[in-house]
């Protein structure tokens, strides 16, 4: 089953894309965004060189480290981030437990443990963690969560500024491409019968796509 898993993520990345939405797909398992349409957007002067680099690590248990550094935040740093997650991994939240308690767990900050996450409905975005804590200049954030990645939004507060995907908000639009979101964690993993049926699709897409070259 992960092997199928893997072999869908590379033709998603690599097949074009046609008219479709983006929010919810697969994503890659490493990238980077920056300042610029599309990518990441803000009206902070101190904020236009910034970056957000992301890795997820396949554990080998069903279990994937998620790791997003945050480089260049200075004057203002970071004082929280919000990241997306499926509805389901918080949908009845409560007492800042997850209703699903494995989709983020283990929670560093700069590499030290930190309890600073709440889940809910944050910032905007409709089923989402925060981690409430932050500081200038280069940050990492990691989690291991039970959730392969898909494309969703995240949200940067400093001071008064902020900062977004480009794409935020906008899931249904046809017209966002992948640089307009940014990787988080999923809710469902399609199941083996609908991948058999996906995939044929995606070899035609990439071989027709290949022909017109």
């Amino acid at each position: 089953m992960k092997k199928i898993w893997q072999v869908f993520i590379c033709l998603c990345v690599v097949t074009p894309a046609y008219s479709a939405t983006i929010y919810g797909t697969v994503a890659p398992m490493t990238g980077s965004r920056t300042v610029g349409v599309p990518g990441l957007a803000t009206a902070e002067a101190d904020w236009q060189d910034v970056v957000i680099d992301w890795a997820v690590v396949d554990n080998g248990n069903d279990t994937y480290t998620y790791t997003y550094t945050f480089k260049n935040f200075d004057q203002p740093g970071i004082s929280h981030v919000t990241l997306d997650l499926s509805d389901d991994a918080t949908d009845g939240a409560e007492d800042d437990e997850f209703a699903d308690p494995n989709s983020v767990t283990h929670f560093l900050f700069n590499g030290n443990p930190s309890d600073e996450l709440e889940p809910g409905d944050k910032d905007g975005i409709t089923g989402s963690v925060k981690f409430d804590i932050g500081a200038d200049g280069d940050l990492t954030y990691s989690f291991i969560s039970n959730r392969l990645p898909v494309f969703g939004d995240v949200f940067v507060k400093g001071g008064h500024s902020e900062l977004t995907n480009t794409g935020f908000s906008d899931h249904a639009s046809l017209t966002r491409t992948a640089l307009d979101f940014i990787a988080r964690p999923n809710g469902l993993i399609p199941e083996p019968a609908t991948l058999l049926l996906i995939v044929p699709g995606l070899l035609l897409l990439a071989r027709r796509s290949g022909v017109r070259k």
